[in-house]
């Protein structure tokens, strides 16, 4: 199970729910840090989230100035979770997260 870094996953200019890959990437295990640089929020949930967190996140990442603030997400039991399948939105486009996770 390597450990995998997935840099820069940014929003669009005009901010839009989008999935942490493309492709279909299953891991045990995932580590999500917002972008030193980051000027509002990061929401983290389903297909569905919206701008404002309201709908479909789970988790919200603050912005917190010099720090880098992160969430773990970790497989339920001995399931796996997909990347594909884990979405992030934020306050302002251009924002984005760093991504760990170790590979399947």
């Amino acid at each position: 199970m390597p450990l995998r870094l997935l840099s820069n996953v940014t929003l669009a200019a005009s901010p839009a729910a989008r999935a942490l890959s493309a492709a279909s990437t299953p891991t045990f295990w995932v580590l999500i840090q917002a972008l030193k640089d980051n000027a509002g929020k990061i929401y983290v949930g389903d297909s569905g989230i919206t701008a404002d967190g309201l709908t479909g996140a789970t988790l919200q990442i603050p912005v917190t100035g010099a720090q880098l603030p992160f969430i773990g997400l970790p497989a339920p039991g001995n399931d796996s979770i997909n990347l594909n399948e884990i979405f992030i939105h934020g306050d302002i486009g251009l924002d984005g997260v760093n991504v760990q996770y170790f590979e399947e």
